[in-house]
């Protein structure tokens, strides 16, 4: 996998599957209107807003995991991993977005995986932001996550800047944390203003 990014996004395609399912059904009831499925990349900017990166400061990788049983989603658009979103970019005013989509191999597991992916990624040089979206459900997933962004050598990279996004705060401990819904309401087109009696 390339590492000559500066910023780069991890994402178990499970997980935020699972969290936009039941943001949709949630918002649905609550609101009375259907709710779209996400913009994929408006949420992905979103992430990396939240993620700490900078207008102008450098190109963001985005790397989606994925079980075999489930090749496509239904929550967002785009879907398809191997059609539409594996190879594919996009360009902002905040980045130009390059993205990868790769099955989880049937010899290991989605959460070893991303942990293998975010160890990789901590090794870069190169990385100044690195956003990792894991099974926040899974707490024994979120306490190595923790673990291994924060015994990395700071003192090689001091500026760097690694995010955890979760759905409830106090999920990680000792880690930089942000919400995921936030990013996620505002890509299924949810407004605060809807909520205002």
């Amino acid at each position: 996998m390339s590492q000559k990014f500066p910023h780069t996004i991890l994402v178990d395609a499970a997980y935020i599957e699972r969290v936009a399912f039941n943001l949709t059904v949630n918002f649905e009831r609550m609101l009375g209107r259907r709710i779209p499925p996400a913009d994929m990349a408006q949420w992905l900017v979103c992430i990396a807003l939240d993620g700490g990166v900078q207008p102008a400061s450098g190109d963001v990788q985005v790397v989606f995991i994925y079980p075999p049983s489930a090749p496509a989603l239904k929550y967002f658009v785009p879907s398809d991993f191997a059609r539409d979103i594996n190879g594919k970019a996009f360009k902002d005013d905040l980045a130009e977005f390059s993205i990868a989509a790769y099955e989880v191999p049937d010899i290991t597991t989605a959460d070893d995986y991303l942990l293998d992916l975010t160890r990789e990624m901590m090794a870069s040089r190169e990385m100044t932001h690195l956003m990792v979206i894991g099974d926040a459900d899974n707490a024994a997933l979120m306490h190595e996550l923790s673990r291994i962004v924060s015994t990395a050598p700071s003192s090689e990279m001091p500026e760097r800047i690694v995010t955890l996004f979760t759905m409830t705060p106090g999920t990680v401990r000792g880690v930089r944390e942000e919400l995921l819904g936030y990013s996620l309401m505002a890509a299924m087109g949810i407004h605060a203003d809807e909520f205002r009696g």
